[in-house]
């Protein structure tokens, strides 16, 4: 299944977003997917800085997808 199907399928569900295999772990939700950019808008909460944030993610960015898991390429 290529990653922007896989994508659509986690679209509104309770993900986790991690930065690097040994990076941080962030709970969040893709939000919307931009097709045409071949890109989403991953948000998510920082519990360190008490904040929520969102971020526009390239399909190349991600490493690989397990699960609930979202793994981001450094």
């Amino acid at each position: 299944m290529d990653i922007s199907s896989q994508l659509a399928l986690l679209k509104g569900k309770e993900l986790i977003f991690k930065w690097g295999e040994e990076g941080r772990e962030l709970k969040g939700k893709i939000s919307k997917i931009h097709e045409k950019h071949e890109a989403f808008t991953a948000e998510y909460y920082d519990p360190e800085i008490d904040a929520g944030a969102g971020t526009l993610v390239s399909y190349t960015s991600v490493a690989r997808i397990d699960g609930n898991l979202v793994v981001f390429k450094k």
